[in-house]
Formats: structure tokens, C-alpha cells, sequence
């Protein structure tokens, strides 16, 4: 079930189980008829994108999508939804890094790796280039100066599911 909502593999069961009962309650208000009608704004919604896309509209990746996906999970099915409109890995990947920087004039000290800039890393198992779902496969993390490795990461999320579980 986890892996159909889009969860990295080894994310803690607990830190989506909120998530889990709202799509099921999202999909016992409604009807085939509304499923279908949602399908349907979905199917027009990625033709929105991919037209905006060729007209050369820039992007910025920002996911409202928690109420399905854990925080910051939900940016994973956001590229590859970008992807899926007609991105290349690359153009959903900047959306996600450089565009930002540069939408808000930021390119001084954010949105590329280089000596002297701001930057947090997503260590990757594989390249998002050949398939944009390897951004799902994170082998560690630098953040502020310091490296987590898988097994920090695995803990820290499990550590924020016991303390989500409790609220």
C-alpha cells in the first residue's frame, strides 16, 4: 500500500497511516461518476502543464499533496507528474532547484552545486536522469554541513512517525 502512495521504500508504515485513511475516506465520498470526473481534470490538468511547458512557461516544484503523501514525499510524484506532462528528468529536476533560485533572484548563492553557494544534497542510489522515480532512491543527505547517511535517515523517520503517532 505504501508503495502505491508513492513512499520511498523503507519509509516507516506509521508516518502514513493518517494519509492512508484519507485517500480511503476521499474515495468512499465519492462516486464512480466523480472518479471519473476527477480523472478526467487530472488528464486535462497534466494537457495544461504540457502546453505551458512548450510555451516556455517556467516551473517551480511546491506540492500541496500532503494530505496524501508525507511531507516532502509528495515532491517525488510531483516530478514525476512533470515528467509524465512532457519534462525532461532534467527540466522537472530544475524545477525543483534552479528555477526557484531564480524566480526569486536567489541564483547568487542558491539553485546549482559550486564553491561558495548554499546548498543541501540529495545523495541518489541512481541517476534521475535515466528515470526520474530514482529520486525515491536516497542513499544519504547533506544538510547544513553535515552528511546523514541511509541508516540516520531510516531513523530519523522513524523517530518523527513515533512522535506524529502521538499527536
Amino acid at each position: 500500500m505504501i508503495e502505491s502512495l508513492g513512499c520511498p521504500r523503507g519509509h516507516p508504515a506509521s508516518a502514513v497511516n493518517g494519509r492512508v485513511e484519507r485517500l480511503n475516506s476521499f474515495r468512499k465520498v465519492r462516486d464512480n461518476k466523480d472518479m471519473e470526473a476527477q480523472k478526467r481534470s487530472y488528464e486535462l490538468e497534466i494537457q495544461v502543464v504540457r502546453m505551458m511547458h512548450k510555451s516556455g512557461v517556467r516551473f517551480m516544484a511546491g506540492t500541496d499533496a500532503e494530505t496524501f503523501y508525507p511531507a516532502g514525499f509528495g515532491l517525488h510524484t510531483e516530478l514525476g507528474l512533470f515528467v509524465s506532462a512532457g519534462f525532461s528528468p532534467l527540466e522537472a529536476l530544475q524545477a525543483a532547484s534552479l528555477n526557484p533560485a531564480v524566480v526569486f533572484g536567489r541564483t547568487i548563492d542558491l539553485g546549482i552545486v559550486e564553491v561558495g553557494k548554499l546548498a543541501d544534497l540529495v545523495i541518489l542510489e541512481a541517476n534521475p536522469l535515466a528515470d526520474i522515480r530514482n529520486v525515491e532512491r536516497i542513499a544519504g543527505v547533506v544538510t547544513a554541513g553535515r552528511y546523514l547517511d541511509r541508516q540516520e535517515l531510516d531513523r530519523l523517520l522513524s523517530e518523527a512517525a513515533a512522535l506524529s503517532s502521538k499527536g
